[in-house]
């Protein structure tokens, strides 16, 4: 700048020009962590830090977070843009419990959220050796809970049973346990395929549920109030029967579609029921039998929760001093059905029979 033919240099003030510095990052999310067991650790995937310019400061309450991958820590430190946070901490020991891992950088805060399932579920849980993914989890959390309010029914079905297997697990492990209650564990010779359950080969193998309602403690199947259940994988015939025992008089047993398209099944007496021939012409899904009552005519047969037509069976006899089993009923003749899972109990009026294929139709879609 000229003044008066002398120039004089000109001068801004120290910053001017310069864009303050930027540390409060664009806004972050946490996934939550739902049906989670009970006094486990659980880490949320990592965020990344954006939209700052300089170091920002970050802090956690309730648990820990981690820095691109490092160790965790609850102490306070610094992040700079690019940088990834995990937020990490430890579910509640009580069910339906969520703990909140709160996590500020530069003066915006999310909260990563465990949250333990219900108590029926976390128990099962507990008894997984390899525990499942949430996806799995959550499955099982709702199978329980729709059998806890019975959307039809407006039941507790959950506590008329004695033991429900859900074989199709994602391991071996999980696929014999007994989700009412570490008793009545299975253990299988057949083969076993993930989120399927077991096949039978037809010569030699079956499940044995560990299950005899003959012994069972304080059981809810009884000599006049009594189911007993299996689900199917396989649609075709097979002439045997498919589960159950038979003591060569009188028991419980099931055939889901014989060569004829039959249906047979007895609980609790001497004599078969059966549908007329030709009308079961599909072998898969849940068949169950229920007895209400003493006499020939207190007894239904079930597919998936729709009740069969069926012929008069006989009154009723004492309860076998038997192991139920999936896959033969005498260790003599053996089925090659594949079995998602089996179940038995006390009596369910007709509309828990639907409440409980339901439950258990959701639980396999998708697997």
């Amino acid at each position: 700048m000229m003044l008066g033919g002398i120039s004089l240099a000109m001068t801004q003030p120290r910053g001017a020009g310069v864009p303050p510095s930027d540390s409060t990052p664009d806004a972050f999310a946490f996934t939550d962590v739902i049906d989670c067991m009970l006094s486990t650790v659980y880490a949320s995937a990592a965020i990344t830090v954006a939209g700052i310019d300089t170091a920002a400061d970050i802090t956690v309450t309730g648990g820990e977070y981690s820095i691109n991958g490092g160790a965790y820590t609850s102490a306070a430190g610094t992040v700079v843009n690019g940088d990834t946070v995990a937020a990490r901490g430890t579910s509640s020991g009580s069910a339906s419990t969520a703990v909140n891992v709160a996590v500020t950088i530069g003066g915006v805060s999310d909260t990563f959220s465990i949250t333990t399932s219900i108590a029926e579920a976390a128990a099962l849980f507990a008894r997984i050796t390899s525990e499942p993914v949430q996806a799995r989890r959550t499955k099982i959390r709702t199978f329980i809970a729709s059998l806890l309010t019975g959307a039809t029914s407006a039941t507790n079905i959950w506590a008329k049973l004695d033991v429900l297997q859900v074989y199709a697990a994602a391991d071996a492990q999980a696929s014999l346990l007994n989700w009412k209650g570490d008793v009545a564990n299975a253990t299988a010779t057949s083969t076993f395929a993930a989120n399927q359950g077991y096949t039978g080969d037809g010569a030699s193998t079956f499940v044995a549920t560990g299950y005899n309602p003959g012994t069972f403690s304080s059981p809810q199947f009884a000599q006049n109030s009594a189911m007993f259940g299996i689900y199917s994988l396989t649609t075709g015939q097979v002439n045997t029967s498919d589960a159950g025992w038979f003591d060569g008089t009188d028991g419980t047993t099931i055939q889901c579609r014989n060569p004829s398209n039959i249906c047979a099944n007895r609980i609790n007496n001497v004599t078969q029921r059966s549908t007329a021939g030709g009308v079961v012409t599909d072998g898969s899904g849940l068949f169950t039998m229920d007895r209400f009552g003493s006499t020939s005519s207190n007894v239904a047969g079930y597919r998936n929760g729709v009740e069969l037509t069926m012929s008069s069976g006989s009154t009723s006899t004492a309860v076998n001093n038997g192991e139920l089993l999936v896959g033969t009923i005498t260790t003599a003749a053996f089925s090659t059905r594949q079995f998602a899972g089996m179940v038995a109990g006390g009596h369910l009026v007709a509309a828990e029979h639907l409440d409980l294929y339901n439950a258990f139709a959701a639980y396999l879609s998708g697997l």
